[in-house]
């Protein structure tokens, strides 16, 4: 009788560390989601300001070929064009197409982990050692393989 009991807290306690695990790969998932969402739009809005910055400048200097412009107005379409060129090296240099995929790709991993330990949840048996010792496994690999959040 007393190893029976002992037995079902064991099983009991692990079953709240895997709860505890769910809960922390749950917040990873949204994490990961939410973070290629937000690089995703970052990605889009950088790179449609340089080509709106790019369409003004060549725009104005295309308009201004046969008059000579006011100093100010080419100083101005001076630091437009360097920043435009800036901009399009930035959003080159983030690689924003691959950061996103890495997040998605993460986002998708952590959320079939935490459906996984859900359904060893709902699964009346005991939750022992060697299923938490796969998951913890499993979410060290992941914990490796996905990028940094930001």
């Amino acid at each position: 009788m007393r190893a029976f009991s002992k037995k079902a807290r064991q099983g009991s306690e692990a079953h709240r560390t895997l709860d505890q695990w769910r809960r922390h790969v749950r917040i990873l998932h949204v994490a990961h989601e939410r973070a290629g969402a937000s690089f995703e739009s970052r990605g889009r809005v950088l790179g449609a300001s340089s080509v709106t910055l790019s369409a003004v400048v060549g725009t104005a200097i295309f308009a201004t070929i046969d008059t000579s412009p006011a100093l100010g107005l080419q100083i101005l379409a001076g630091l437009l064009s360097v920043l435009a060129a800036v901009l399009a090296a930035l959003h080159a240099f983030q690689n924003y197409a691959v950061v996103v995929e890495q997040h998605r790709r993460a986002a998708l991993a952590y959320g079939r982990l935490r459906r996984s330990m859900e359904v060893e949840l709902a699964d009346q048996s005991l939750v022992n050692g060697e299923v938490l010792s796969r998951f913890a496994s499993e979410l060290d690999e992941l914990r490796q393989a996905a990028p940094a959040l930001p």
